[in-house]
């Protein structure tokens, strides 16, 4: 028998744009549970696996505390979209965007630092153009969840204030906005 909800929050995308240290000031909060571990890709690849999969994800998580995942991956598939609202149609959504060309700058890097891209930087950027017409993967969303119930943050925000951006997401989430996550002090990349 599983638990209702399965989670209360899901972080849906955009990946190169701090989303490990999102889930690791989230995973600081003592009112909020992270999934183990932070990508479960459920909605995605993984829903095949079925529910208790899913559950085992969580299964240090206790409680009245708040139970989250955070998957970038999401936010650019389609499939997600609808699974996640047939199964946790209350969930609240987080997704932190970064500046196109950063975010692909970034990723190309990344990817090329693990051996797996061989493009040129022109061909592994302009590659992943998809990937950032925001306004295209977050209109679904939006239409699906309702505004109020998805959270639109910028990776520049954090530069700016990591304070205030993570204050942001606890107010979000209904938890007290007051606390003052170690992380929020770190590198956030």
């Amino acid at each position: 028998m599983r638990r209702e909800p399965l989670v209360d929050f899901i972080g849906i995308g955009v990946g190169k744009s701090a989303t490990s240290w999102i889930s690791a000031c989230l995973s600081e909060h003592p009112e909020i549970l992270m999934s183990r571990p932070k990508e479960t890709y459920f909605f995605g690849k993984h829903f095949r696996r079925g529910f208790d999969w899913y559950e085992s994800c969580f299964k240090h998580c206790h409680g009245e505390n708040l139970r989250g995942e955070y998957t970038p991956g999401y936010l650019l598939d389609p499939e997600v979209i609808d699974r996640i609202h047939t199964n946790v149609p209350e969930a609240k959504l987080i997704v932190c965007l970064r500046k196109p060309i950063d975010k692909l700058t970034s990723a190309y890097y990344f990817s090329k630092a693990r051996g797996v891209n061989k493009e040129t930087p022109e061909e592994g950027i302009l590659g992943q153009a998809e990937q950032v017409k925001y306004a295209k993967l977050l209109q679904p969303y939006l239409e699906t969840f309702g505004r109020d119930r998805v959270l639109i943050l910028f990776f520049d925000d954090i530069k700016t204030d990591s304070v205030a951006f993570v204050r942001k997401i606890f107010t979000f989430l209904g938890v007290d906005d007051s606390f003052v996550p170690p992380s929020a002090y770190k590198k956030r990349m």
